[in-house]
C-alpha cells in the first residue's frame, strides 16, 4: 500500500522528546505506509525553516502560506510569492478565514486570502483552505477571485452542508473536516 499525507507540519513537530530528527519521523511514516509527504507552512519563517529541516527529498513537497490565525504577524506579499515560486513547493497555503478564534484580525485575514489566491491562479498552484465561522465570506472571496483557477482542497471546515455543496460546486473535490465539535 502506498499512502500519502496531504498535511503535515514537520516544523511543528517534538524533535527533543518524540523523535530523533526528520529521518526518524519519516521512516516512522513509511513503517505505517506513508510514504509521500506535504509538509504545510504557516508563516513563511515557519515556510523557511521547514524546507532547512526537510532538505530536497524525493518523498516531500511543500506549501506556503501565511495560516489565518498567524496574521498578529505581517508578511510581504512579493516574499510569499517568491517563494511560493520555488521547485519544491506545490501549493500555497494554509490560508483563509478564522473568524472563531481571532475575528479581530478579520480584514488582515481576507486580504491574506485573496493574495494567497491571487498568487495561486500567477503559479497555477492549488490552495490549502482553512475556513472556521466564515462560510459567507469564505465563498464569496472563493468566487471573486476564481479559485476555480487554481483549484484547491479544505483542510479546516466546519460549515454546514450546504456549504459544503457550494465548495465541491468550486471544484473543491476533498473535504477534510477537523475540530467538528466546535460551535
Amino acid at each position: 500500500m502506498f499512502l500519502v499525507d496531504s498535511h503535515c507540519h514537520l516544523d511543528g513537530l517534538d524533535y527533543e522528546s518524540l523523535h530523533k530528527d526528520v529521518d526518524d519521523v519519516l521512516a516512522k511514516a513509511a513503517a505505517r505506509d506513508v510514504n509521500f509527504c506535504l509538509a504545510v507552512a504557516t508563516t513563511l519563517p515557519g515556510y523557511l525553516h521547514m524546507r532547512d529541516l526537510v532538505g530536497e527529498r524525493d518523498n516531500v513537497v511543500f506549501s506556503c502560506g501565511v495560516h489565518p490565525l498567524n496574521q498578529n504577524d505581517p508578511y510581504d506579499v512579493e516574499d510569499l510569492r517568491r517563494l511560493a515560486a520555488e521547485e519544491g513547493v506545490v501549493a500555497l497555503g494554509e490560508t483563509g478565514l478564522d473568524y472563531y478564534y481571532t475575528p479581530e484580525t478579520k480584514v488582515r485575514q481576507q486580504e491574506s486570502f485573496i493574495h494567497h489566491i491571487q498568487i495561486g491562479r500567477e503559479l497555477n498552484k492549488p490552495v490549502i483552505v482553512h475556513t472556521r465561522d466564515a462560510r459567507a465570506d469564505t465563498l464569496a472571496i472563493l468566487r471573486e477571485e476564481k479559485v476555480t483557477d487554481c483549484g484547491g482542497v479544505l483542510h479546516c471546515f466546519t460549515e454546514d452542508r450546504e456549504t459544503a455543496g457550494k465548495l465541491l460546486d468550486l471544484g473543491f473535490l476533498h473535504l477534510l473536516f477537523r475540530h467538528c465539535d466546535l460551535p
